[in-house]
Protein backbone atom coordinates (compact mmCIF):
# COMPACT_ATOMS: atom_id res chain seq x y z
CA UNK A 1 0.00 0.00 0.00
CA UNK A 2 1.16 3.54 -0.71
CA UNK A 3 0.49 4.86 2.77
CA UNK A 4 1.02 8.50 1.84
CA UNK A 5 -2.06 8.29 -0.37
CA UNK A 6 -4.13 7.02 2.56
CA UNK A 7 -3.37 10.08 4.68
CA UNK A 8 -4.40 12.26 1.75
CA UNK A 9 -7.91 10.77 1.82
CA UNK A 10 -10.28 13.43 3.09
CA UNK A 11 -13.62 11.60 2.87
CA UNK A 12 -14.99 8.16 3.67
CA UNK A 13 -15.49 7.56 -0.05
CA UNK A 14 -11.80 8.21 -0.72
CA UNK A 15 -10.75 5.84 2.08
CA UNK A 16 -12.96 3.06 0.67
CA UNK A 17 -11.59 3.70 -2.83
CA UNK A 18 -8.03 3.44 -1.48
CA UNK A 19 -8.64 0.01 0.06
CA UNK A 20 -10.68 -1.17 -2.93
CA UNK A 21 -7.62 -0.49 -5.06
CA UNK A 22 -5.55 -2.93 -2.98
CA UNK A 23 -8.06 -5.67 -2.14
CA UNK A 24 -6.66 -8.13 -4.69
CA UNK A 25 -3.30 -8.05 -2.95
CA UNK A 26 -2.80 -10.97 -0.55
CA UNK A 27 0.64 -10.35 0.96
CA UNK A 28 2.11 -7.03 2.03
CA UNK A 29 5.60 -5.95 3.03
CA UNK A 30 6.86 -4.22 6.16
CA UNK A 31 6.87 -0.86 4.36
CA UNK A 32 3.12 -1.24 3.77
CA UNK A 33 2.17 -1.73 7.43
CA UNK A 34 -0.13 0.97 8.74
CA UNK A 35 1.15 3.17 11.54
CA UNK A 36 -1.14 3.94 14.49
CA UNK A 37 -1.91 7.46 13.22
CA UNK A 38 -2.93 5.96 9.86
CA UNK A 39 -5.31 3.49 11.49
CA UNK A 40 -6.77 6.39 13.49
CA UNK A 41 -7.12 8.36 10.24
CA UNK A 42 -9.15 5.53 8.70
CA UNK A 43 -11.45 5.29 11.73
CA UNK A 44 -11.95 9.04 11.84
CA UNK A 45 -12.75 9.44 8.15
CA UNK A 46 -15.09 6.44 8.25
CA UNK A 47 -16.99 7.92 11.20
CA UNK A 48 -16.09 4.93 13.37
CA UNK A 49 -14.34 6.81 16.19
CA UNK A 50 -15.90 9.11 18.78
CA UNK A 51 -13.94 10.75 21.56
CA UNK A 52 -14.94 13.59 23.82
CA UNK A 53 -12.31 16.32 23.72
CA UNK A 54 -14.36 18.95 25.55
CA UNK A 55 -14.95 17.45 28.98
CA UNK A 56 -18.27 16.79 30.75
CA UNK A 57 -21.05 19.21 29.80
CA UNK A 58 -24.81 18.88 30.09
CA UNK A 59 -25.43 19.66 26.43
CA UNK A 60 -23.44 16.69 25.02
CA UNK A 61 -24.24 13.01 25.61
CA UNK A 62 -21.63 10.40 26.45
CA UNK A 63 -21.35 6.68 25.75
CA UNK A 64 -22.93 3.86 27.71
CA UNK A 65 -21.07 0.62 26.96
CA UNK A 66 -22.52 -2.88 26.70
CA UNK A 67 -20.99 -3.62 30.10
CA UNK A 68 -23.09 -0.85 31.62
CA UNK A 69 -20.09 1.37 32.26
CA UNK A 70 -19.96 4.91 30.88
CA UNK A 71 -17.13 6.20 28.71
CA UNK A 72 -15.59 9.30 27.13
CA UNK A 73 -15.05 7.44 23.85
CA UNK A 74 -16.36 4.71 21.58
CA UNK A 75 -15.00 2.80 18.59
CA UNK A 76 -17.72 1.60 16.19
CA UNK A 77 -15.31 -0.75 14.47
CA UNK A 78 -17.52 -3.80 14.03
CA UNK A 79 -20.05 -2.03 11.81
CA UNK A 80 -17.29 -0.60 9.61
CA UNK A 81 -15.69 -4.02 9.10
CA UNK A 82 -19.01 -5.61 8.15
CA UNK A 83 -20.01 -2.84 5.75
CA UNK A 84 -16.66 -2.36 4.01
CA UNK A 85 -14.97 -5.71 3.29
CA UNK A 86 -12.10 -4.06 1.38
CA UNK A 87 -11.11 -2.11 4.50
CA UNK A 88 -11.46 -5.26 6.59
CA UNK A 89 -9.20 -7.15 4.19
CA UNK A 90 -6.58 -4.39 4.33
CA UNK A 91 -6.56 -4.44 8.13
CA UNK A 92 -6.48 -8.27 8.09
CA UNK A 93 -3.35 -8.05 5.92
CA UNK A 94 -1.74 -5.95 8.65
CA UNK A 95 -2.72 -8.45 11.36
CA UNK A 96 -1.41 -11.35 9.28
CA UNK A 97 1.92 -9.59 8.84
CA UNK A 98 2.08 -8.98 12.61
CA UNK A 99 1.34 -12.65 13.19
CA UNK A 100 4.33 -13.66 11.09
CA UNK A 101 6.58 -11.18 12.92
CA UNK A 102 5.29 -11.45 16.51
CA UNK A 103 4.18 -15.09 16.59
CA UNK A 104 5.92 -17.26 13.99
CA UNK A 105 7.22 -16.70 10.43
CA UNK A 106 5.39 -19.78 9.11
CA UNK A 107 1.78 -20.12 10.22
CA UNK A 108 0.47 -22.13 7.30
CA UNK A 109 -2.35 -24.36 8.51
CA UNK A 110 -2.83 -22.44 11.77
CA UNK A 111 -6.29 -22.32 13.34
CA UNK A 112 -7.66 -18.77 13.67
CA UNK A 113 -10.58 -17.61 15.77
CA UNK A 114 -12.28 -14.43 16.97
CA UNK A 115 -15.43 -13.40 18.81
CA UNK A 116 -18.85 -13.65 17.19
CA UNK A 117 -20.01 -11.55 15.48
CA UNK A 118 -17.66 -8.60 15.34
CA UNK A 119 -14.46 -10.55 14.61
CA UNK A 120 -15.85 -13.50 12.63
CA UNK A 121 -15.19 -12.14 9.14
CA UNK A 122 -11.91 -10.54 10.24
CA UNK A 123 -10.61 -13.86 11.59
CA UNK A 124 -11.73 -15.52 8.36
CA UNK A 125 -9.74 -13.03 6.29
CA UNK A 126 -6.62 -13.57 8.40
CA UNK A 127 -7.02 -17.34 8.05
CA UNK A 128 -7.22 -16.99 4.25
CA UNK A 129 -4.11 -14.81 4.10
CA UNK A 130 -2.11 -17.20 6.31
CA UNK A 131 -3.54 -20.25 4.51
CA UNK A 132 -4.93 -21.47 7.81
CA UNK A 133 -8.31 -22.68 9.05
CA UNK A 134 -11.02 -20.71 10.82
CA UNK A 135 -12.78 -21.87 13.97
CA UNK A 136 -16.06 -19.96 13.94
CA UNK A 137 -17.64 -18.83 17.19
CA UNK A 138 -21.38 -18.48 17.83
CA UNK A 139 -22.70 -16.09 20.47
CA UNK A 140 -25.75 -17.07 22.49
CA UNK A 141 -27.68 -15.24 25.20
CA UNK A 142 -28.67 -17.28 28.23
CA UNK A 143 -32.02 -17.00 30.03
CA UNK A 144 -30.54 -14.62 32.59
CA UNK A 145 -29.14 -12.35 29.88
CA UNK A 146 -25.58 -13.67 30.18
CA UNK A 147 -23.75 -13.88 26.83
CA UNK A 148 -21.64 -16.90 25.95
CA UNK A 149 -19.46 -17.90 23.00
CA UNK A 150 -19.52 -21.43 21.62
CA UNK A 151 -17.78 -23.22 18.77
CA UNK A 152 -19.54 -23.89 15.48
CA UNK A 153 -18.56 -27.55 15.58
CA UNK A 154 -18.79 -27.92 11.81
CA UNK A 155 -16.03 -25.34 11.38
CA UNK A 156 -13.88 -27.05 14.02
CA UNK A 157 -14.49 -30.62 12.90
CA UNK A 158 -10.86 -31.11 11.81
CA UNK A 159 -9.29 -29.53 14.89
CA UNK A 160 -7.10 -32.00 16.76
CA UNK A 161 -8.01 -30.52 20.14
CA UNK A 162 -4.52 -29.38 21.18
CA UNK A 163 -2.86 -27.33 18.40
CA UNK A 164 -2.23 -23.66 19.36
CA UNK A 165 -4.94 -21.32 18.05
CA UNK A 166 -4.28 -17.80 16.77
CA UNK A 167 -6.70 -15.46 18.54
CA UNK A 168 -7.89 -12.35 16.63
CA UNK A 169 -10.06 -9.55 17.99
CA UNK A 170 -11.14 -6.39 16.24
CA UNK A 171 -11.42 -4.45 19.50
CA UNK A 172 -10.36 -4.79 23.11
CA UNK A 173 -12.34 -2.79 25.67
CA UNK A 174 -12.19 -5.23 28.57
CA UNK A 175 -11.01 -8.83 28.55
CA UNK A 176 -14.50 -10.33 28.90
CA UNK A 177 -15.33 -11.05 25.25
CA UNK A 178 -11.91 -12.55 24.51
CA UNK A 179 -12.11 -14.73 27.62
CA UNK A 180 -15.58 -15.91 26.60
CA UNK A 181 -14.11 -17.07 23.27
CA UNK A 182 -11.49 -19.16 25.05
CA UNK A 183 -14.00 -20.56 27.52
CA UNK A 184 -16.30 -21.51 24.65
CA UNK A 185 -13.53 -23.29 22.77
CA UNK A 186 -12.45 -25.21 25.87
CA UNK A 187 -16.04 -26.29 26.47
CA UNK A 188 -15.71 -28.21 23.19
CA UNK A 189 -11.95 -28.89 23.28
CA UNK A 190 -10.77 -28.97 26.93
CA UNK A 191 -7.08 -29.24 26.00
CA UNK A 192 -7.10 -26.43 23.42
CA UNK A 193 -4.16 -24.03 23.60
CA UNK A 194 -3.57 -20.55 22.25
CA UNK A 195 -0.59 -18.78 20.75
CA UNK A 196 1.03 -16.24 23.07
CA UNK A 197 -0.13 -13.13 21.18
CA UNK A 198 -3.66 -11.81 20.60
CA UNK A 199 -3.74 -9.68 17.46
CA UNK A 200 -6.06 -6.68 17.70
CA UNK A 201 -6.96 -3.76 15.45
CA UNK A 202 -7.76 -1.35 18.31
CA UNK A 203 -6.98 -1.62 22.02
CA UNK A 204 -9.20 0.99 23.63
CA UNK A 205 -8.98 -0.32 27.19
CA UNK A 206 -9.06 2.18 30.04
CA UNK A 207 -5.55 3.66 30.51
CA UNK A 208 -6.12 3.58 34.29
CA UNK A 209 -6.87 -0.16 34.08
CA UNK A 210 -5.32 -1.36 30.80
CA UNK A 211 -5.90 -4.86 29.48
CA UNK A 212 -2.38 -6.20 28.98
CA UNK A 213 -3.00 -9.95 28.84
CA UNK A 214 -5.67 -12.41 27.77
CA UNK A 215 -4.70 -15.27 30.06
CA UNK A 216 -0.98 -15.57 29.23
CA UNK A 217 -1.23 -14.03 25.74
CA UNK A 218 0.00 -10.48 25.21
CA UNK A 219 -2.10 -8.01 23.23
CA UNK A 220 -0.58 -6.65 20.00
CA UNK A 221 -2.76 -3.86 18.54
CA UNK A 222 -2.43 -1.81 15.38
CA UNK A 223 -3.72 1.15 17.40
CA UNK A 224 -3.84 1.75 21.13
CA UNK A 225 -6.10 4.60 22.19
CA UNK A 226 -6.99 5.14 25.83
CA UNK A 227 -10.63 5.77 26.64
CA UNK A 228 -11.72 6.07 30.24
CA UNK A 229 -14.58 4.02 31.60
CA UNK A 230 -16.67 4.92 34.64
CA UNK A 231 -19.13 3.19 36.87
CA UNK A 232 -22.47 5.06 36.50
CA UNK A 233 -22.39 6.26 40.10
CA UNK A 234 -18.88 7.67 39.64
CA UNK A 235 -19.29 9.13 36.14
CA UNK A 236 -18.23 12.79 35.87
CA UNK A 237 -20.41 13.18 32.77
CA UNK A 238 -23.52 12.13 34.68
CA UNK A 239 -22.62 14.53 37.47
CA UNK A 240 -22.51 17.32 34.88
CA UNK A 241 -25.99 16.36 33.63
CA UNK A 242 -24.83 14.67 30.41
CA UNK A 243 -27.06 11.87 29.11
CA UNK A 244 -25.54 8.37 28.82
CA UNK A 245 -26.61 6.74 25.54
CA UNK A 246 -25.90 3.38 23.90
CA UNK A 247 -23.97 4.30 20.73
CA UNK A 248 -25.45 1.60 18.49
CA UNK A 249 -29.10 2.14 19.41
CA UNK A 250 -31.45 4.25 17.31
CA UNK A 251 -30.06 7.64 16.34
CA UNK A 252 -27.49 7.67 19.14
CA UNK A 253 -24.35 7.40 16.98
CA UNK A 254 -25.34 10.53 15.07
CA UNK A 255 -26.00 12.29 18.37
CA UNK A 256 -22.54 11.42 19.68
CA UNK A 257 -20.85 12.48 16.46
CA UNK A 258 -22.86 15.71 16.11
CA UNK A 259 -21.02 19.02 16.49
CA UNK A 260 -24.19 20.67 17.77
Amino acid sequence: MIRERLLQCRTAEEVVEFFEGHKEKKFIQAIDILKPNEVAHVLTKMGALWMDYFGPVKERPHACLTSGKHSDGFVNLGDMLKKFPAIRWGLAQNLAWMAQVCVHPNLEGVWVTGADTSSTALAGDVAKILEGKQMIMIKTTMAGGEKMQGVDLASGADYDGVSPILHIEELITTSSSALQVREGIRNSFPKATFLKTVLVIVDRSDPDHPVELIEDSTIAPLLRIGMRNYEPGECPYCRAGSEAIAPKEGDNWRRLMSDE
